[in-house]
């Protein structure tokens, strides 16, 4: 067959879903990311990561969050989202370990952008955040838009779309 349909075992969604199950996707549908070594990593409440290559198991499991989690991004050792907490969270792509937690100025319901040693977040109140990969401190920030629905690199630059339109941020430069 062309497609094989892999389940991971329902005692394993069990233990993810614990909690308030208005979480999971609170009015959104989140994208999950996939990794080069057979790793999809799920965005949920409590954030998670499946292996898909034989093994089809539950690599790990991220402490629950308090509010639903955007499109997860994978790149190195860094698996990242933003959530409707105002927030961007950077785990480690071996074991879910949360690494740090920069607030931003709204709900970050659009799927970050790794980017060399930066993190690219647009919030729902139209502004982009360009973070530092390693500890999250704020490099710099523009307001852009209202509603910022998404993020992506083209040529020398950062793309947004929002509420008005597709907007040019800047080139990148790292």
């Amino acid at each position: 067959t062309l497609v094989e349909e892999v389940r991971v075992a329902n005692a394993d969604l069990d233990e993810i879903a614990q909690g308030d199950p208005s979480m999971y996707n609170a009015g959104f549908e989140p994208n999950i990311a996939a990794a080069g070594d057979g790793t999809v990593y799920v965005p949920n409440y409590r954030p998670y990561a499946v292996d898909m290559t034989a093994a089809y198991s539950l690599a790990w499991t991220a402490d629950p969050f308090e509010t639903a989690i955007t499109s997860t991004a994978v790149q190195g050792d860094d698996v990242t989202f933003g959530t409707r907490d105002n927030g961007v969270y950077l785990l480690d792509r071996a074991d879910g370990t949360r690494r740090w937690r920069t607030t931003t100025d709204g709900n970050v319901v659009t799927t970050p952008l790794l980017h060399g040693a930066t993190v690219w977040a647009g919030t729902r109140a139209g502004t982009v955040y360009l973070l530092h990969r390693d500890d999250g401190t704020v490099i710099g920030e523009r307001s852009v838009d209202r509603n910022i629905h998404s993020i992506t690199k083209s040529g020398d630059g950062i793309v947004v779309s929002g509420g008005e339109g597709i907007h040019r941020v800047a080139p990148v430069t790292s």
